[in-house]
């Protein structure tokens, strides 16, 4: 249950943010308005959408990020909040949804056309006094063979979602199914739990990636007790760690992996980790947390994006042994090809 509760878990409200970063004198990022119509304009003017690959909601409002001009560009063809987005498999077109009737609504948007305007597809038939726009926003969308996937049926008692509901593209027409926790898993490329035991092994606490006959440790040069030290005061400590939800880098020469360290009164705790397969480059990402409800994504073979509990959105470069928050108040992110 702990599995499914940790992405599936979600805020109570939206978070406040700010629109963007500089660097300060101490190479610190510090909040600088770039939501201005100047600055919005000339971001919109010299940037594509699909020179992006990044893109994230804040407030109800999209954003692509370009990693070349470090700039983030605002999504202006729509007027409305936007609960929740993903891309299709080739990153050309934007779905998303927005409230219309009382109701939420599926819309389209080809992001690499001239000329962009968004198209109204169908009702997820999900009324506001019902649902919760809440809470449905809060729960990503997920593209996945010519479906989009929204999950929804939140349930204040257990904190996660017990539906999902399929838009199949090419008919235009939706479908009402029970939840897949496997399937929801594989759209954003975690391993099944009969690929994870058949790859990894816990052993006196350390993890271990068992390629054929070999077995490399992944763990052994974090500092696990430094971390549960600092947090001792916040958390209590579990008397044992276990690792899970796996995400193997594109090329899968790196992997993703979250260790729970901690137990709080209700959720576990813990950050995300990554590592070479081969043992070397271990890095512990601080920042991140098991209750975030947005999943983590690789970027490419070497830059790992992840949110934080509080909704700051973070870059993390293995080769580098880097971290570096790129936005604030972060709802939701997702790549694009």
């Amino acid at each position: 249950m702990k599995k499914i509760i940790y992405f599936l878990a979600s805020f109570a409200i939206l978070s406040a943010c700010t629109s963007g970063n500089q660097n300060n004198d101490n190479n610190e990022l510090q909040p600088v308005d770039t939501t201005s119509a100047e600055a919005i304009s000339e971001n919109h003017a010299t940037i594509a959408y699909t020179q992006c690959p990044l893109a994230y909601l804040v407030d109800g409002q999209l954003y692509f990020h370009s990693f070349d001009e470090d700039k983030k560009v605002k999504f202006l063809e729509e007027t409305q909040p936007i609960f929740n987005f993903v891309f299709d498999a080739e990153g050309k077109t934007l779905y998303y949804s927005v409230e219309r009737d009382n109701s939420l609504w599926l819309k389209s948007a080809e992001i690499s056309s001239s000329e962009i305007i968004p198209q109204w597809l169908i009702s997820w038939n999900l009324k506001k006094e019902n649902e919760g726009f809440v809470n449905v926003g809060m729960s990503p969308l997920y593209y996945h063979e010519g479906k989009i996937i929204i999950n929804h049926g939140y349930n204040d008692d257990s904190q996660y979602y017990n539906r999902m509901t399929y838009y199949y593209i090419n008919k235009r027409k939706i479908a009402q199914l029970a939840l897949d926790i496997e399937f929801i898993r594989s759209t954003y490329g975690m391993l099944s739990w009969e690929e994870s035991d058949k790859y990894f092994k816990v052993i006196d606490e350390q993890l271990y990636y068992i390629p054929k006959s070999a077995r490399v440790c992944l763990t052994d040069k974090i500092d696990f007790k430094a971390i549960e030290e600092k947090n001792k005061d916040d958390y209590e400590i579990s008397e044992t760690r276990h690792y899970s939800d796996y995400i193997f880098s594109p090329d899968r020469t790196k992997v993703a992996f979250g260790v729970e360290m901690f137990e709080g009164s209700e959720w576990v705790e813990g950050p995300f980790c990554i590592a070479n397969i081969d043992g070397s480059k271990q890095m512990v990402l601080e920042e991140s947390n098991f209750t975030v409800d947005s999943p983590p994504i690789w970027l490419n073979n070497n830059e790992f994006a992840f949110k934080s509990i509080g909704g700051d959105l973070y870059i993390a470069n293995i080769n580098k042994n880097s971290t570096v928050r790129i936005a604030e108040g972060v709802w939701d992110f997702k790549t694009k090809n």
